[in-house]
């Protein structure tokens, strides 16, 4: 299972990228506590809180959902998680 720092990189990052791709804006107004939660833990300015794990959690589960891939895998950072999806699409 990815840890809050993998998933948070992730997340964060993949917002960095498409902040303004509007095929997301729909996933980024439906979260808009954790995506800017992980956008600022990846960019090193926040650490998240244990109260902030539930939203972060939940965010990850449908964001995981959109690729179809298990919530439970564990991926490094963003290329792997891209990487990995272009193996299995």
């Amino acid at each position: 299972m990815a840890t809050v720092q993998q998933v948070t990189n992730i997340m964060g990052e993949f917002y960095h990228r498409n902040k303004t791709n509007e095929d997301w804006q729909p996933f980024f107004i439906a979260y808009d506590l954790s995506i800017p939660l992980s956008y600022l833990a990846w960019a090193g300015m926040v650490t998240p809180t244990e109260a902030s794990l539930p939203f972060i959690d939940d965010t990850w589960k449908e964001f995981c959902k959109v690729f179809e891939i298990d919530p439970l895998a564990s991926f490094d950072n963003l290329d792997e998680f891209e990487d990995f999806i272009d193996a299995v699409g």
